[in-house]
């Protein structure tokens, strides 16, 4: 099959929106930390599900307290997020809306809300790294 065949073309055409685009040579750091924060809450989101089908989960996000109270941190690599000021964790009421509350956050960090605090905490993990190598 010979892709450059007119009739081949205008059919692709007709399915799918063609661009010139390419993929690029490097990749763009702040899609690169919005990825990764997403694997880690994909992470939880299969870790409650395993949860829910009676499976052991390890390195959870979240954790309930002696009133049954649920609280979710939002973590980058081992930093936890600050979501507002002076306030780390998200309080829920019951495992169900701690998943709910998840895919919220994925939605969120999807649409770039996170970017710049993922860019601070970046930063600040590279130059505690340089200071400590010198």
């Amino acid at each position: 099959m010979n892709i450059k065949d007119p009739i081949i073309m205008s059919k692709l055409e007709n399915y799918f929106n063609l661009t010139p685009n390419k993929k690029p040579s490097k990749s763009n750091p702040i899609v690169f930390r919005r990825n990764k924060l997403l694997r880690g809450i994909n992470k939880q989101i299969s870790n409650i599900n395993n949860l829910k089908n009676g499976m052991r989960v390890t390195n959870c996000w979240w954790w309930n307290d002696e009133n049954n109270n649920f609280y979710l941190i939002i973590k980058y690599g081992k930093t936890e997020l600050e979501l507002s000021k002076n306030k780390y964790s998200i309080q829920f009421k019951n495992i169900d809306e701690v998943l709910d509350g998840l895919n919220k956050i994925k939605s969120l960090t999807q649409s770039g809300h996170f970017d710049m605090k993922l860019s601070d905490i970046s930063k600040s993990i590279r130059n505690n790294f340089q200071s400590s190598s010198s």
